[in-house]
């Protein structure tokens, strides 16, 4: 007998392969955005601030290239 969790991924995994690539690529972002608004409910911020603080977060602890000077915000 499968958990519940097990159910659900498997639930999820063949509804997924059900869809065409466009709706795929369609579910993808929508929750992309859901997840940018619920950080951005989180922290406060409006929209842009939320991605800065999302570019900062993923550049800590990385060296800067040169190449990339002036391009991040």
């Amino acid at each position: 007998m499968g958990s519940v969790a097990d159910d659900l991924r498997r639930e999820t995994r063949e509804a997924v392969l059900r869809m065409s690539v466009a709706e795929r690529f369609d579910w993808a972002f929508r929750l992309g955005e859901e997840d940018l608004q619920i950080l951005q409910a989180s922290l406060g911020l409006d929209r842009d601030a939320t991605i800065r603080h999302i570019r900062r977060q993923r550049q800590q602890g990385r060296q800067r290239s040169g190449c990339m000077e002036g391009r991040l915000g």
